[in-house]
């Protein structure tokens, strides 16, 4: 994808800018249908290959990586998590599910929650979900990020009168026939 690795150029060349990444790194679909997996036109292996070579793009912005449903597949079907090794041997934060991270900027601290999937999600709002992860008290952050579904939004709202951001990230998911049959 040529936006992907423009945007990730940018965000490395960029002075104190930094990414969390909020999981899917690959597609990776051999939950139940192993063999389709292998027939995908990008095989599993060399999709985590590419999962590597997309991480070691950002050396110096990467701060933190919370995993996807499809990179926990592999780990679920074996006793290895690839993207938790890759994590690893670059110092990076790792975590399966959720993350929650202080950041200073300057003097002020930002409480960053960021999970990959989450229950309550919805087809009107998207930032329901965050909001809602908020509002359960799971975690009192300024910026909550909650990836998996496909559809971008940065919204503010308002809670006990202080401003905080819901994020959705979206994906740089081409549009293919699976898309089109989901409505994008």
């Amino acid at each position: 994808h040529q936006r992907l690795r423009e945007d990730t150029e940018l965000i490395e060349a960029t002075e104190n800018c930094y990414v969390i990444h909020a999981g899917d790194y690959i597609d990776n679909f051999i939950v139940d249908k192993p063999k389709p997996a292998m027939k995908a036109p990008i095989p599993p292996s060399v999709q985590w290959q590419l999962c590597e070579h997309y991480i070691d793009m950002t050396p110096e912005s990467l701060m933190a990586i919370v995993a996807g449903n499809h990179d926990l597949w592999t780990a679920g079907m074996t006793d290895y998590d690839p993207l938790k090794r890759l994590a690893n041997e670059r110092g990076v934060l790792y975590h399966q599910h959720e993350l929650n991270l202080r950041v200073w900027v300057g003097n002020v601290p930002y409480h960053i929650s960021v999970r990959h999937k989450r229950r309550g999600n919805s087809q009107i709002d998207p930032s329901r979900v965050v909001k809602s992860m908020w509002s359960d008290g799971e975690a009192d952050f300024d910026i909550g990020v909650v990836g998996h579904h496909h559809t971008p939004v940065v919204t503010e709202f308002t809670k006990h009168g202080v401003g905080r951001w819901a994020i959705r990230p979206g994906a740089y998911k081409i549009v293919d026939s699976f898309g089109e049959s989901c409505g994008f």
